[in-house]
């Protein structure tokens, strides 16, 4: 630790012999010499970054933070081992109710504004005004966990698993990808 110190203070040190020779260059003061160091070393006191802290909830319950994504709204949504959480810049809200499983794993958002959600045990649900809804298509899903879920341009639902592979949503079908489908 003192060999910390001395670092630092040699470093210091150091610094100002180099703002001090080259002041001694510069010639006597005056107001030419003070405005060239003022721009010289002003740089080293540019802004600093703010960064603030905004604890969930329960600043005591361990939570992992598995997926995060920004709405068209700008809400911030956090998929987390312990159920979904929405971020309105100052207040959090918890979805746990109607909740599949608690580990959500996977967030998207589609072009209508509804949050898809995937989950630990494989099911998917979407909030739609404020409602969960179950995706639940004829076909079933994959007992895997859902690792991603995105829309492509067309508005068709794709979502990867944990060793599962890969499925998309189109014409009101599940369809695995290495499967031919016709319509």
């Amino acid at each position: 630790m003192r060999e910390q110190k001395m670092n630092l203070g040699a470093s210091l040190r150091d610094s100002l012999w180099v703002v001090f020779s080259i002041a001694k260059k510069l010639g006597p003061p005056g107001k030419i010499r003070n405005v060239i160091l003022i721009f010289l070393f002003s740089p080293a006191f540019g802004q600093v970054p703010v960064f603030h802290s905004f604890p969930l909830p329960n600043k005591y319950e361990t939570l992992e933070i598995n997926k995060a994504l920004q709405d068209k709204t700008g809400f911030i949504w956090l998929a987390t081992n312990k159920g979904l959480f929405k971020f309105d810049g100052i207040n959090y809200r918890r979805f746990d109710d109607n909740l599949p499983d608690e580990n959500v794993t996977a967030l998207a958002q589609d072009s209508t504004g509804n949050i898809w959600f995937g989950f630990g045990n494989g099911k998917i649900c979407f909030i739609e005004k404020n409602v969960i809804k179950p995706f639940a298509p004829e076909e079933g899903l994959s007992p895997a966990q859902v690792s991603d879920i995105l829309f492509d341009k067309d508005g068709a639902l794709w979502f990867s698993t944990y060793g599962d592979g890969i499925y998309y949503y189109i014409n009101n079908r599940l369809v695995p990808i290495g499967y031919y489908y016709r319509n």
